[in-house]
């Protein structure tokens, strides 16, 4: 668990990675080294969890492994999904905000 609490405008968004407009591209492509300078912590954690995954090795042989993976956001008491796409916010899916608990 990642968790970046503060005040507003004081970088949180930027530090954890969605920020930073630096997506690296293509889906599945691999980002210019430039890019890679500006991303957030998540987006690094999760290039080299993947990684080191794609390597392999010898530990991981047989394994089944898992990832479950939520970004969510708390502003005015209310929870936003920030992986889901803005069309299917709009869209009405009523999944898009919930009253914080």
């Amino acid at each position: 668990t990642v968790l970046a609490y503060g005040q507003t405008g004081s970088g949180k968004t930027h530090t954890m990675g969605s920020g930073g407009g630096a997506s690296g591209g293509e889906e599945g492509s691999t980002p210019p080294a430039s890019a890679c300078a500006d991303v957030g912590i998540i987006p690094r954690t999760v290039r080299e969890l993947f990684s080191r995954v794609g390597k392999g090795g010898s530990d991981l042989e047989g394994a089944a492994l898992s990832a479950k993976v939520s970004f969510i956001e708390v502003y005015k008491e209310e929870i936003h999904d920030l992986l889901q796409r803005p069309s299917e916010a709009a869209a009405g899916s009523g999944a898009e905000s919930a009253p914080a608990a």
